[in-house]
């Protein structure tokens, strides 16, 4: 009768091994196929838990604008001088994709982006003044541009030459650091993501070179400068925020 019982708890500690080793195989079979969004679809599972940790998003406004004070110098056939003056834009997101000029920050955050909008610049000289405007094109990134940012202007004004005021048109290359610290949030693993916001403001910090040409005359003007906008100089106040990335962290 005891080998009996002994046989029978036996057999069922085997069986309850067994089972235990037949589950844990299924666990981990699944955990090996289910990537983490899966996984955030059934919060339901007994075996679902959030991730004690923090995540940052890059949410861009629908429309971002900006504005500059510009310091440069104006060179003509007739010599060189200098020039200062103002300017901002507008622009809108309309294409993200992952890569330059963005730096390797995963799949999520590592992502280039264009915009494209308008903007306008006043400019003074000693002969006198420019005004002028028209479209922009902007190569940057959603979380950090790593490789700097890219800005091409063009557009059409009017403005004092040697030759008295005259139509122009004009094209501008300019090179430098933007930063939207309203882009960035932090959250939870399992909150939900941020909602864009519809306008937000940017900074600029970028060196510029414009080509203008009369349109009467055929005469060229060039410019080569310097943009800044003075809310580079509020806080938030660390280098990572002034370097055109995420402010500091909580």
């Amino acid at each position: 009768m005891c080998g009996h019982d002994s046989s029978s708890r036996i057999k069922r500690l085997g069986a309850s091994l067994v089972a235990v080793v037949l589950l844990f195989a299924c666990v981990a079979n699944a955990d090996e196929h289910a990537s983490p969004d899966e996984l955030e679809l059934e919060p339901q599972s007994p075996l679902w838990s959030c991730p004690a940790v923090r995540v940052v998003d890059a949410t861009p406004a629908r429309w971002e604008w900006a504005y500059w004070a510009a310091s440069g110098l104006l060179r003509r056939d007739d010599g060189t001088r200098p020039a200062a003056g103002l300017g901002a834009e507008l622009t809108t997101g309309v294409l993200d994709y992952p890569g330059f000029p963005s730096g390797d920050y995963g799949p999520r955050l590592g992502r280039g982006e264009m915009r494209a909008g308008v903007w306008v610049s006043g400019t003074t000289q000693a002969r006198g003044g420019l005004l002028e405007g028209g479209l922009k094109v902007h190569l940057g990134a959603l979380y950090h541009a790593s490789f700097g940012t890219f800005d091409w202007r063009m557009g059409a004004g009017t403005g004092a030459f040697a030759d008295g005021r005259q139509p122009f048109g004009n094209v501008t290359l300019a090179y430098g650091i933007r930063s939207v610290p309203s882009r960035y949030h932090r959250r939870g693993y399992c909150d939900p993501r941020a909602t864009p916001r519809a306008l937000a403001m940017a900074s600029v910090l970028r060196v510029f070179v414009t080509m203008r040409r009369e349109f009467a005359s055929g005469h060229a003007e060039w410019e080569l400068g310097l943009e800044l906008s003075p809310t580079f100089f509020l806080p938030p106040y660390n280098l990572a925020r002034l370097l055109g990335g995420e402010p500091a962290r909580d």
